[in-house]
Order: C-alpha cells, then structure tokens, then sequence
C-alpha cells in the first residue's frame, strides 16, 4: 500500500489539505468507491467533504480515523477486506500525526 502513501504525499505537497489530499489518494486507486468525509461531534457525524449521492446506502462503512474525523464508505464490498483494511491503517497513521492538524488549544 505504499502507492496510497506516496499518492497521498503528493497530493499533500500540492494541496496542503490532508484530508482533500486522501480523498484524491483514493480516488485515484479506487475510483469506484463512494467515500465522504466527516466531522465527530459525539454520536454525530457531520458531513464535511466527498462524494453525495441521493440514495441511503445499507452497507455503509463508518471509520473513526480519529476523535475528531471519520470516513464514511457507502461502498466497501467492490474492494476486498484486506484491502480495506490496509487503507483504514494508512489513512489512521496519517490522522494521528499532528503534522497534520492544527490543534485548537496548542
């Protein structure tokens, strides 16, 4: 999975927005995926950037990256569960690093 490292490197360079820049990431190795983007707030997950689509997905996949961000996958089944897997850690190591974000009270 080091293409999604170094795709995500990239994009980052280029952007300077690492969640616009994972999104990009994915997008380019699974085009097929529907991903979205979400703020935290407790049991609440707000949108905050991907894909919209007007049909409720039944098979959603909710990934909590972080406290404060998760990635909504409305189609996981079209990859396999170890690729999923490999991408859940990818993007966990990349939320965790405080490079990153800018941290309110610091």
């Amino acid at each position: 999975m080091n293409n999604l490292n170094s795709l995500i490197e990239r994009h980052y360079k280029n952007n300077g927005d690492i969640i616009h820049s994972c999104h990009e990431a994915l997008k380019e190795l699974y085009p097929e995926l529907i991903i979205r983007w979400a703020r935290i707030y407790g049991y609440r997950w707000a949108f905050i950037y991907g894909t919209i689509t007007p049909e409720i997905s039944t098979t959603l996949v909710k990934v909590r990256l972080s406290d404060i961000y998760g990635l909504c996958i409305d189609n996981a089944g079209v990859i396999s569960p170890d690729e999923l897997n490999i991408i859940i850690n990818t993007l966990k190591e990349y939320f965790a690093n405080d490079k990153f974000f800018q941290r309110p009270d610091s």
